[in-house]
């Protein structure tokens, strides 16, 4: 058993560790905080918090083998894993916003660029009509009618390109769409497994320090 000063003087250490590594339970929230304004902030602030985790096994591993401060530094240990956890699930929603709008906007723009083709399409044929009825060419001509197919399998293939190039981009929008919520899931997942392992790793070292009293 411990007394109380040595109790005291161990709380106190745990709590300037804690301040130390600057570890609390806010680290998820402001990581979505962060990445909303800019993905760098967040890549940042996810650095820190993994390099928490590696500062806590190193104090971890410096401190004396009391009950207590075993217990204090799994539970710290536990809580960098849920922040930094926390920190990789929302850099992988804000990367889904990301590839969820920039499939919005490629499809934006295949819209505009089958109408604008289809546009120039509208007024060629327009202009031939125009300048056949100047000359005199009857519009049902064989060699009016060669003209307009040409010019119809012209804007066909066009089309077809816009369609082609656009659902490229769109696949691979959606493909990175479905590797940022694979992201997110592992991320959940890992969190909750590191989490649990961090806190019966304490348990585990509080028996065997116990049991050697």
């Amino acid at each position: 058993m411990c007394d109380p000063v040595t109790m005291a003087s161990t709380a106190s250490m745990i709590n300037s560790i804690g301040m130390a590594t600057g570890i609390n339970t806010l680290g998820a929230a402001s990581a979505v905080g962060s990445l909303s304004g800019g993905a760098s902030a967040g890549f940042f602030s996810l650095g820190n918090a993994m390099g928490a985790v590696r500062n806590i096994g190193t104090i971890a591993s410096a401190v004396g083998s009391n009950p207590l401060t075993s217990i204090g530094m799994s539970l710290m240990s536990a809580n960098a894993e849920r922040t930094r956890a926390g920190y990789e699930v929302a850099q992988a929603r804000y990367q889904q916003q990301q590839y969820k709008d920039e499939i919005e906007r490629q499809r934006l723009e295949q819209a505009q660029q089958e109408s604008e083709r289809r546009r120039r399409f509208a007024q060629e044929f327009s202009s031939n009509q125009a300048i056949a009825a100047a000359s005199g060419v009857d519009i049902a001509s064989a060699s009016y009618q060669a003209l307009f197919a040409s010019n119809r399998e012209t804007y066909l293939k066009d089309r077809d390109a816009i369609s082609m190039n656009s659902l490229d981009d769109i696949v691979r929008s959606r493909q990175n769409l479905q590797l940022a919520k694979m992201k997110e899931t592992a991320a959940k997942r890992s969190g909750k497994v590191n989490t649990g392992l961090r806190v019966a790793e304490g348990l585990l070292q509080v028996k065997k320090i116990t049991d050697e009293l």
